[in-house]
């Protein structure tokens, strides 16, 4: 569980990198269209300049690419990492499964059930992320994905801490302090 707790929190990690890449990205890109669609300054409209503004922009869209296929692949480790820790939370509820409601192997697949269910709604919310974040122009909506990557909403730290110490795993690489929101 550790290890997909570590997995999740370096996907995180690079993702959010990749967020900030992409913002940056849509912002230069806008700016070039907008710079070739006005034609307004000389350099534009020149032969000279709308060809280095096509370079400029081709060279973006290419970067962009690039920038989504690296947030697929971080979004791709946060998949397997929720897969494990919805495995990890099968096994323990099967091996609870004489148990009467409110023993404590009973309790303790319930905590993990209950965790496992808050990645995979994160999980749910970066999809959608992935999904729109390399279309959208909209700065204000690229900060919002951009917190809503870095935050974790979905995530409680106390319900985490409280499941890996049940489980008696030490938490020191799960989420913790403001990367997660209570």
């Amino acid at each position: 569980m550790s290890a997909a707790l570590k997995d999740w929190e370096d996907a995180k990690t690079s993702g959010q990198g990749v967020l900030a890449a992409i913002s940056e990205t849509r912002v230069a890109l806008t700016h070039v269209d907008s710079t070739i669609s006005s034609k307004s300054s000389a350099f534009a409209a020149s032969a000279l300049g709308a060809h280095c503004l096509g370079s400029a922009e081709g060279e973006l869209t290419h970067r962009l690419a690039k920038l989504s296929i690296d947030l697929a692949d971080s979004h791709a480790t946060m998949r397997s990492a929720c897969t494990t820790l919805r495995d990890i939370a099968t096994q323990l509820d099967q091996s609870s499964g004489g148990e009467r409601p409110g023993s404590v192997p009973h309790s303790i697949a319930r905590l993990a059930e209950q965790m496992c269910a808050m990645f995979e709604d994160q999980l749910e919310a970066a999809t959608l992320i992935l999904e729109d974040a390399p279309l959208c122009s909209e700065p204000d909506t690229l900060a919002l994905y951009s917190a809503t990557w870095l935050m974790e909403p979905f995530i409680s730290e106390p319900a985490i801490a409280t499941t890996l110490d049940a489980l008696g795993i030490d938490g020191s690489s799960a989420p913790s302090g403001d990367d997660v929101a209570g």
